[in-house]
């Protein structure tokens, strides 16, 4: 499945985006990038939308569940 996280750069977002990549699912990020060098957890390269989710359009989550 592809799935989009919100916050993949986040303290929670970086874990999540670990764990759903080692249950085999495609990720894509979505952020804003204001934690990119604070994250706590290793941060795997991924495709990613650098976008605040306030200014979200229907287009940035085309393609994902």
């Amino acid at each position: 499945m592809r799935v989009m996280v919100t916050g993949h750069l986040g303290y929670i977002g970086t874990l999540l985006t670990q764990l759903l990549k080692a249950a085999g699912h495609d990720v894509v990020g979505y952020d804003a990038g204001l934690y990119r060098n604070c994250a706590i957890y290793p941060v795997e390269p991924i495709p990613s939308v650098e976008k605040d989710v306030r200014d979200a359009e229907a287009e940035d989550f085309e393609g994902v569940e």
